[in-house]
């Protein structure tokens, strides 16, 4: 389970902590009890990396600058001491921007679609951060490949493309594919004093690892 939010908010803390640190501890705890502890694969995130300069690969230092980033850390680290205290294989994928069905709408792509769908016009930025994004079925397909690859110990790979995109061209060709251009406002609201300009990860781990 996971509460993802990109949002810097302080309040989100203790829900953030309750779900992806608490629980993700209840879970190790129960299965290291396990009379045979078994293989575990984690969702992550590259949220993990934070303000870290892109791109990050798998041993880039972990600076998260949002709860969601900085508990998903700590769960990821959850799962390397399940390792050690069982010996049984782990894994965490740390999974790009995705999209899809159930993404929540605080986010980029999802609160685009929803606003042009209801012929509101959507403000943004200029829009020249750059994002790696996939679809959510495809990182579904890298976790069940996780499942039965060959592993010892802990790993982490990066899961994505690997190719940003500029917000501003996901924006315009979302909105030219729903008929919606005349509603976009590119350059409309300033950029976050504190904007990450480029967001993605190097993927070779996973396509190596997992033939992804």
């Amino acid at each position: 389970a996971a509460l993802p939010s990109g949002r810097r908010d302080r309040e989100l803390v203790a829900a953030m902590y309750h779900t992806h640190v608490a629980g993700t501890f209840a879970l190790t705890q129960a299965l290291a009890e396990l009379e045979q502890p078994p293989r575990l694969i984690a969702a992550g995130t590259l949220a993990e990396y934070g303000g870290a300069q892109a791109p990050y690969s798998e041993q880039t230092l972990a600076l998260p600058v949002s709860p969601y980033g900085s508990t998903k850390l700590i769960a990821s680290e959850l799962c390397r001491l399940y390792t050690m205290a069982t010996g049984a294989p782990a894994a965490v994928l740390r999974a790009c921007d995705l999209y899809g069905p159930g993404r929540s709408g605080g986010y980029f792509l999802p609160s685009l679609i929803a606003a042009l769908r209801a012929g509101d016009a959507f403000e943004m930025s200029a829009g020249e951060q750059r994002r790696d994004y996939l679809f959510v079925d495809d990182f579904v397909a890298a976790l069940q490949l996780a499942a039965t690859a060959p592993l010892a110990g802990f790993r982490i790979a990066n899961v994505g493309t690997g190719e940003p995109v500029a917000l501003a061209e996901l924006a315009r060709l979302t909105a030219r594919l729903l008929g919606k251009s005349e509603l976009l406002r590119v350059g409309a609201l300033p950029y976050r004093a504190d904007e990450q300009m480029l967001m993605y990860g190097a993927v070779a781990v996973a396509q190596d690892w997992l033939g992804w």
